[in-house]
């Protein structure tokens, strides 16, 4: 590929080479040459005629050159095009005219036009013979791009020189050049009707080209806010900084209008306009070639480039032209050549819209690199070269926007079959899990009703972990559907108000039986200055708070996992919150902490076979932070633990004023005890304790609270409530109770018990030594609340138990209802009667959605339980009919709940559309089933 790439270069510049013999010839004057202007002529080369003086130090007067020797002094180089690299130096030039003798009489205004491409100040001496016989000077003085003033303002129009009418004899006039960049001229004199024609011309043509490019960047302008492509954008630029460039130098107006009469701030500011018409150039073709994608090594050159041209537009500010001025040349050159290259790879790589760069860039590259050489003075020039650079950069304008609308083609037809895909596999995900879901709902409700019935250790054991590998199944099926809707750009958050705290408790309640068989102490600690009630997404909340807690726990063998939350600030919307779970687990590697949070990232090989898990939870739970306006990220230790932090936003919302607020009154000035040997769990009671007014001290053990229940009451201010946890080591609270009891004669109903577990022996053996009411961690508020009420109520009414168990609301009655059963699995209308035997419901079932259409028709029911996939007739249709028949007869609309294995959000929404009341995925777990019926037929 190299080889070919060289070889292909030589013979472009030997084509060039070529081509330029061709069409500019070259000539040999001597220097006593006589340029003689006859008026039937329109205009004459003067490069042939004019003899070259360089002088380095610019110390020479017009005298000093008038006088010198010409024959050795000047170097006639007899070319029409003057290429002169007097940067920063001073150049002469010197030449002879004279009028036609025909012409005396009738003499003709001519005109010297320099034909600078590349601006420099210019000074013309005209000799003139005084009555005296001395000789003087007449000096006309210009500048590119200054003429005489026009409308008031400098035009900035290309420098001339009126030539005088009285040029009977052979006369000698000198130029004097100053610049600090390379001068080109291709002087002509040229009357001045034709100087004017061919000015108009050049003008009109140039404007064209300006026109039509300045056409294509407002056409893409308008494809930009509609497509939002960034490659238009760098188009758009890099077509304004090119017209803009190329203006400048056949055109320089702008300049002139903008008062810019020194030529060398001119010269920094066509070199700014230049590299950053260059700077633009390369963002584009990176952009558009997906340089980063194709040519991910090759993409660092680039971007390297693009720094280059920064630091290049920085130096043409201040630096010295004479070093940085050539630069821009070459850089031109080498990407030329480089981005082809570029744009051959992507092309073969099987990118089809860069086969239209690589034809868009056949003229500009001809063209620049023969300017290039042209500006090197390896080879001549021709009057045509500047026209053609222009028209090469119009066309390549115009195939780069075919290019374009190729690539949005493609980028399109992408996006259509990324669309299609994703719909594909959303269809695939739904269906999968439908048909997994179903057969799980049996699975599950089968686990449920096994663990119901009378079994002993070793079978309770085998159930439990029936049920955890099949919720496990579960949580992965969950897990892959949210994930493909994140990536599907479907997820969505449904803003409510709703009790933060809550939210808060129930997660941690959720897991707390899974830390609680670990042996670890699951706490939750929300700060007393987080409002209760805030308006958000409560689900997606607890879905990140859940992943967080159950990784901390599976990672986690002893110590604690703590969730804390606090205000992190405020704002006029609402507040923004900070979360933290924190453990004293393995930790995780600093050099996979990064990534942690990618899709199926795991801390190494070794954690998956040890721990399980997909890596999907740490990924969906920053999706679900970053829709919140919030942030994750995690400190930790290797064999110390971890810390996950994550911040959302949140609105404020109407809280409620609490009934019980006039109850905890009588919490203020109380002396409460809390005996814990964790830490953070005092922390979190002793916070919670002393913000409702109660006088709090804690101990790390049973030994020293009995010594403080001993101190307090010799001190005479007994605790009056005290909080015991059951299990510490040396001294267990039951332990801890006893002693306390025979030593003071504490009452027995001022202790609350705290316990990991509700089925824990604890529980039974707090009640022989005589404690009733007793707290499952983590701690509750709300039940915190309710159970300190109760037990100071006991405490300071005396009203015995039973007393107390007798003044409770009475229990909630279940109205018997009938209730029909529609669908197609048996084991699933199995699963259902079996949830149902203990209530005094009675149960119809139906195969599918006919025949419990059939059945509706004939018999009344209360509550239709509808699966929505059946054959025959699915749930939607049967629900469609239920309603129309309804509305017919004018009855009242009988409650239908959905039961689907389609666990997306849009699948629940189908089903409320189709005319259901509610909705439940499968697998159906028993108590949310109970729970729903009961909302819609509960009486007291």
């Amino acid at each position: 590929m190299k080889i070919l790439l060289k070889k292909n270069i030589i013979c472009l510049l030997v084509f060039i080479l070529f081509c330029a013999s061709l069409v500019v010839p070259t000539q040999s004057f001597s220097s006593d040459k006589t340029l003689v202007l006859d008026r039937a002529e329109k205009s004459y080369f003067l490069g042939p005629y004019v003899g070259v003086l360089k002088d380095p130090k610019g110390s020479l007067t017009i005298e000093d050159v008038a006088d010198s020797q010409p024959e050795l002094d000047f170097e006639f180089l007899g070319t029409r095009t003057l290429n002169l690299e007097g940067v920063s130096q001073a150049v002469w030039l010197k030449f002879n005219i004279q009028v036609a003798p025909e012409d005396k009489q009738n003499p003709k205004n001519w005109i010297l036009n320099p034909g600078a491409l590349l601006p420099g100040h210019f000074t013309l001496y005209i000799p003139e013979i005084g009555p005296s016989g001395k000789k003087k000077w007449i000096i006309q003085t210009t500048a590119a791009p200054i003429i005489p003033n026009f409308m008031g303002r400098n035009s900035g129009l290309k420098p001339f020189f009126m030539l005088p009418g009285n040029l009977d004899r052979p006369t000698t006039l000198y130029i004097k050049i100053q610049s600090q960049k390379q001068v080109i001229l291709s002087l002509k004199i040229v009357n001045e009707i034709q100087n004017m024609n061919n000015w108009t011309r050049d003008i009109s043509f140039f404007n064209l080209i300006y026109g039509a490019l300045l056409a294509l960047a407002i056409y893409h302008l308008c494809l930009f806010f509609v497509l939002r492509d960034t490659s238009a954008l760098y188009f758009i630029f890099y077509i304004l900084f090119t017209c803009v460039f190329h203006y400048s130098l056949n055109n320089p107006t702008i300049f002139g209008l903008l008062d810019i009469e020194d030529i060398t701030k001119y010269n920094r500011i066509s070199l700014l306009f230049g590299v950053t018409c260059l700077f633009w150039y390369t963002l584009f073709v990176r952009s558009f070639l997906q340089v980063k994608t194709f040519l991910p090594r090759i993409d660092k050159i680039v971007i390297i480039f693009v720094f280059f041209n920064i630091f290049l537009a920085v130096m043409y500010t201040w630096a010295n032209l004479v070093i940085w001025a050539p630069m821009l040349d070459l850089m031109i050159f080498f990407s030329t050549i480089f981005f082809c290259g570029m744009g051959f790879v992507v092309w073969k790589k099987g990118f089809s819209p860069a086969k239209f760069y690589l034809i868009s860039t056949i003229f500009p590259s001809f063209s620049v690199v023969y300017y290039t050489l042209f500006i090197e003075n390896l080879i001549s020039y021709s009057s045509s070269m500047i026209a053609f650079l222009d028209i090469s950069f119009a066309l390549e304008g115009v195939l780069l926007s075919l290019a374009l609308a190729d690539r949005i083609r493609v980028l399109r037809s992408e996006r259509e079959f990324a669309q299609g895909a994703s719909l594909a596999k959303s269809q695939f995900l739904a269906s999968m899990s439908h048909e997994i879901r179903t057969p799980m709902n049996a699975i599950m409700g089968m686990a449920d009703l096994l663990k119901e019935s009378t079994l002993n250790r070793e079978q309770k054991k085998y159930v439990q972990i029936f049920q955890n590998a099949g919720q496990s199944l579960l949580d992965l099926i969950n897990d892959i559907l949210d994930i493909s809707k994140i990536e599907a750009g479907q997820i969505e958050l449904r803003e409510s108000d709703f009790n933060l705290r809550e939210v808060i408790e129930k997660a941690c309640e959720i897991l707390a039986l899974n830390a609680h068989e670990k042996g670890l102490e699951l706490l939750c600690h929300m700060r007393p200055d987080v409002p209760n009630f805030v308006n958000g997404d409560p689900i997606r909340l607890r879905q990140v708070v859940i992943n967080l807690l159950g990784n901390a726990i599976k990672f986690t063998h002893k110590g604690e996992v703590v969730l804390e939350t606090k205000v992190h600030g405020v704002n006029k919307d609402g507040i923004q919150l900070l979360f933290s779970v924190t453990d004293s687990g393995i930790g995780i590697p600093k050099d996979r902490q990064e990534n942690i949070f990618e899709s199926f990232a795991q801390v190494d090989h070794s954690s998956t076979r040890s721990y399980g898990g997909t890596g999907l939870g740490l990924t969906i739970s920053k999706q679900i932070v970053n829709m919140m306006n919030g942030k994750i990220w995690v400190e930790s230790m290797e064999g110390k633990g971890s810390s996950f932090y994550f911040t959302i936003e949140l609105k404020t919302a109407f809280q409620p004023i609490p009934q019980t607020t006039t109850r905890l009154k009588t919490l203020k000035g109380i002396h409460v005890l809390v005996v814990d040997d964790n830490a953070t769990n005092r922390l979190i009671l002793m916070e919670q304790l002393s913000s409702w007014g109660a006088i709090v001290k804690e101990v790390s053990s049973g030994r020293q609270g009995i010594e403080a229940i001993e101190s307090a009451k010799n001190d005479g201010n007994p605790f009056e409530l005290i909080l015991l946890d059951s299990r510490m080591p040396e001294m267990d609270g039951l332990e801890t109770a006893r002693q306390a009891g025979r030593q003071n004669g504490i009452l027995k109903h001022t202790i609350i018990m705290l316990t990991s577990d509700e089925r824990s022996r604890d529980i039974s053996k707090a009640r022989e030594v005589g404690i009733m009411d007793y707290l499952i961690k983590p701690v509750k508020h709300e039940e915190l609340k309710e159970t300190i009420q109760k037990a100071l109520a006991k405490k300071i009414n005396n009203i015995p138990q039973r007393d107390q168990q007798s003044s409770k609301p009475s229990e909630i009655k279940i109205k018997p209802l009938k209730i029909l059963v529609v669908d197609d699995a048996d084991e699933n209308r199995f699963v259902i009667k079996a949830y149902l035997k203990s209530l005094p419901h009675e149960i119809e079932m139906a195969e599918n959605g006919q025949i419990g259409l059939n059945k509706y028709m004939t018999q009344p029911f209360d509550i239709v339980l509808m699966d929505m996939q059946m054959p025959v007739m699915d749930g939607y249709i049967a629900t469609q009919k239920i309603r129309e028949w309804d509305k017919k007869q004018g009855k009242k609309e009988t409650p239908i709940i959905a039961l689907t294995a389609h666990a997306l959000r849009e699948d629940r929404q189908k089903c409320l559309d189709a005319g259901c009341s509610e909705y439940l995925s499968k697998p159906i777990k028993k108590a949310i089933l109970i729970k729903m019926l009961e909302s819609f037929t509960t009486e007291k």
